[in-house]
């Protein structure tokens, strides 16, 4: 199973990203709605859960959890 990385970026300019990579030579590829859906596997437990994600044009099943509260090989996740 490869490796998933997952980052929040906060107080981002999203237009005035857009306007610097089309400038550095980036592509648009369009715009796509993405519905995500969260299921608690044990209620109240908050170290591990389903996601059904929809792009549109694929739909997966992912268990997603948490082994620590840190970065590195310990949290996991494993897509169905």
């Amino acid at each position: 199973m490869p490796i998933e990385h997952e980052a929040k970026i906060l107080d981002v300019d999203a237009d005035a990203l857009e306007k610097r990579i089309l400038a550095e030579g980036g592509h648009k590829q369009g715009e796509a709605l993405q519905r995500r859906y969260v299921y608690d596997i044990t209620p109240g437990d908050a170290s591990k859960w389903i996601r059904l994600r929809d792009t549109g044009r694929e739909i997966t099943l992912t268990i997603k959890e948490i082994g620590h509260d840190g970065t590195g090989p310990r949290a996991r996740s494993g897509r169905r």
